[in-house]
């Protein structure tokens, strides 16, 4: 119960951010960053996915960074795999900002954190590079990427390519934790975008470690 209100919250609160930043990017007549609220059916899993990453303040010194992943396993044995993570930053630089936030993982629980971040935004590349480490003796130290191409044209159908990834490693003993890359294909009508989708993930370190091949397709919606 405690993890859904925590999950609802962070919706609540992305969505308040949100529309609070894309006015603040109209008033500045500056490019405005769709939320993509994304569904990726695979061979073995669906992942449902929304981030959401905003400027705001005069001088568009502050950032907002959500990031909301629920995957559900085919295989009834396997517990859903949630992660949300909320950041608010500074930007001491146009590219460049510091910010403090939390996760909220299925394993690993609540932990605050901090993160730095380069950030590259315009009508045809989306670019976020993203180290941060949790702040406590069991947290981690993770680094994620996220690009996106999608060049923009008088023509209805546009091209559009995504790769995603992140990497994260236990702070005590630098050991890997968990790893994943999404692989995006597709074209971009209006404000959806469909194609195929590769997802993998590896799980834990050495001998324990474990991989998985997620295949199929996925379907987004841009809110503006």
């Amino acid at each position: 119960m405690k993890t859904r209100f925590l999950i609802v919250l962070s919706l609540i609160l992305s969505f308040s951010t949100s529309v609070f930043a894309q006015g603040k990017e109209e008033f500045h007549g500056e490019h405005k960053t769709p939320i993509p609220i994304e569904i990726t059916a695979g061979n073995e899993s669906s992942l449902y996915q929304m981030i959401v990453a905003k400027q705001f303040g005069k001088k568009q010194q502050f950032g907002f960074f959500n990031l909301l992943n629920y995957e559900v396993d085919y295989d009834s044995k396997t517990p859903d795999n949630y992660i949300v993570q909320t950041i608010f930053s500074y930007n001491f630089s146009r590219n460049f900002s510091l910010g403090a936030g939390a996760n909220l993982k299925t394993f690993g629980g609540f932990k605050p954190l901090i993160a730095g971040a380069y950030t590259f935004f315009n009508k045809d590349f989306g670019l976020v590079i993203q180290p941060s480490i949790e702040l406590e003796k069991d947290g981690v130290g993770e680094l994620f990427t996220l690009f996106e191409w999608h060049p923009v044209s008088s023509k209805k159908i546009h091209p559009f390519a995504s790769f995603q990834g992140a990497t994260s490693f236990k702070s005590k003993n630098g050991k890997h934790d968990y790893s994943y890359v999404y692989l995006k294909l597709g074209i971009q009508t209006g404000n959806f975008r469909v194609g195929p989708a590769l997802n993998l993930q590896e799980i834990g370190n050495g001998d324990f470690a474990k991989s998985h091949i997620n295949f199929g397709g996925f379907l987004s919606l841009l809110i503006y």
